[in-house]
């Protein structure tokens, strides 16, 4: 017989009622089958794995897991190491769920009233811009009729409602703005996504003492550059894994998580509704009248002026690709066209793990292919020979120029590099093989985007400068396919590639931080999340 927190013996007329939370009753049922199972005493705190099983009410939490160091880390990073309240869940039809430990506030002005706003989630967030976003009032107000009318109840202690109820209720006098929790965006899963993420171990599914949240929801003490990381830590501690808290510990995925919360909450404007005037300025506001931020405009307009379309090589502002589209951080890329709707160009400092073999004289070379980007281009070979030795061109009458009026870079297919190293007019040496084009689109009118949007944003820049000779050979020459022996000094090389081409008059980017409470650079993460980029979309070694 199992033995469980209550016992009673058989002939008992009036057993002690469970937990008035079914679902708590239902996850000690099951983990008292365990042989770790420990029931906690009545005045603690406790946890529960609740396995698979989700309804209103549950908690999820992002898992750690060592052998998927990339998960959440890459992009989502919001949702790593998260505590999501399950507000609704239909398995057949969607589940919503508010992230409860991003605790980074924000001032929003909302029908009048000035809220406390955390975010909640990716949907409907702090990035609606045209319209309300989606909001969520957590408040555990009870036994008052008004409130229960225009709320839901997600456990014993928790509830829901509305910033319109809220708003209602407070000008009503039925509650005041302290007694609401209040969340901006939600996440949401379609049809059976959520249990299959769980299936993955990507998430635990928590049965926890309601308490627990409400205690971790009143908590004003934590720092908020650890983006929330010590309720995870707690809630992982109440569950009985202190080892997975340990071994994670300023993990890559934590570092990362502590950059997206200092980029997208802290350093964003406050946002304001119905033109309510913001009660401190902001960091872009201080930003636009210092003198560094003055200096870094006239240094992205300077590379605006040298950038020429077509033909131009443009290096990426490091560390502006951390977040995401990690293959851009530290990239060299040669602009092949720029037209009114786009700008299309290759990465040439992206090694990929695949080769082309060329067998000249009976001797066989594994020549690398590198990775140019993530589009193909209609009406093109698949794979594009580059190379800068005019002679080819000019004598051979191999390839065409990628600009005509500038001559520094030329292409060819497949059949007329290998044309031209027959004939003796080039080796394999003078060629650099790119599968892929990367596609920067344009706004209308075609002044919004594309690579001179880029570079006026700051996130590229064009040296006044003519691409290195001695970086082509290393392109040419000296680079190998990708694979988990050599990742790491593959990217290094194409690093100092990149380094040798940046222009030394544009303004430096502050790279040299530390990320919060780590002895990591920001500069040194952004070059983590590029390897762990390679791995998993290159070499996919996950």
């Amino acid at each position: 017989m199992v033995s469980f927190l209550y016992s009673y013996s058989d002939d008992d007329d009036n057993p002690p009622p469970i937990d008035d939370d079914w679902r708590l009753f239902r996850a000690k049922l099951v983990n008292s089958t365990s042989p770790s199972f420990l029931p906690p005493t009545s005045s603690s705190l406790f946890a529960y794995d609740a396995q698979s099983a989700i309804e209103t009410g549950s908690i999820i939490v992002g898992a750690y897991n060592p052998d998927l160091p990339a998960q959440f880390a890459l992009n989502q990073q919001y949702f790593h190491k998260s505590v999501i309240l399950i507000l609704d869940h239909d398995r057949q039809r969607f589940t919503r769920g508010i992230i409860l430990n991003r605790n980074v506030k924000r001032k929003m002005t909302i029908f009048n009233k000035s809220w406390e706003v955390y975010f909640g989630g990716d949907v409907g967030g702090f990035a609606v811009k045209k319209s309300l976003p989606e909001i969520v009032c957590i408040h555990y107000l009870k036994n008052n009729d008004q409130v229960d009318r225009v709320s839901m109840k997600v456990n014993n202690d928790i509830s829901w409602t509305t910033i319109d109820a809220a708003s209602i209720l407070i000008d009503e006098k039925h509650a005041t703005i302290d007694n609401f929790h209040t969340f901006c965006g939600y996440a949401g899963w379609a049809k059976d996504q959520l249990q299959g993420e769980l299936e993955r171990d990507c998430w635990f599914s928590i049965a926890a003492d309601s308490n627990f949240l409400v205690d971790e929801l009143k908590e004003t003490n934590s720092d908020e550059r650890n983006s929330g990381i010590q309720m995870w830590s707690r809630l992982m501690n109440l569950l009985g894994k202190p080892d997975i808290v340990e071994a994670s510990t300023n993990s890559f995925s934590d570092l990362m998580l502590k950059m997206w919360t200092q980029r997208m909450l802290f350093d964003r404007d406050n946002n304001s509704y119905e033109n309510a005037p913001s009660d401190a300025p902001t960091t872009s506001t201080i930003l636009k009248s210092s003198p560094i931020n003055r200096l870094i405009a006239a240094s992205n307009q300077r590379s605006h002026d040298d950038y020429k379309g077509s033909g131009s090589i443009v290096v990426s502002t490091s560390p502006n690709f951390l977040l995401n589209q990690q293959q851009l951080h530290k990239a060299v890329v040669l602009v092949l066209e720029d037209s009114a709707a786009v700008t299309v160009g290759v990465i040439i400092n992206r090694v990929s793990s695949s080769h082309i073999d060329v067998e000249l004289n009976k001797i066989k070379t594994k020549k690398p292919i590198f990775f140019g980007g993530e589009y193909q281009m209609k009406g093109r070979e698949k794979l594009l020979w580059i190379f800068q030795k005019k002679s080819i061109y000019q004598i051979g009458e191999i390839g065409m120029p990628v600009e005509p009026l500038r001559n520094e870079f030329f292409y060819v297919n497949t059949s007329g590099a290998l044309d031209a190293i027959e004939r003796g007019i080039g080796t394999i040496d003078d060629f650099v093989v790119v599968n892929g084009v990367s596609v920067w689109t344009k706004g209308e009118g075609g002044e919004a985007r594309g690579m001179a949007g880029e570079i006026s944003s700051g996130h590229f820049a064009a040296p006044n400068k003519a691409f290195s000779k001695s970086s082509w050979e290393v392109l040419a020459t000296k680079m190998e396919p990708l694979c988990d022996a050599n990742v790491g000094s593959v990217v290094l090389r194409a690093n100092e590639v990149w380094a040798k081409n940046c222009d030394k008059n544009l303004a430096p980017v502050s790279e040299d931080a530390f990320v919060y409470d780590s002895d990591k650079t920001v500069n040194q993460l952004g070059d983590d999340a590029l390897i762990e980029w390679i791995k998993v979309f290159m070499l996919q070694v996950y």
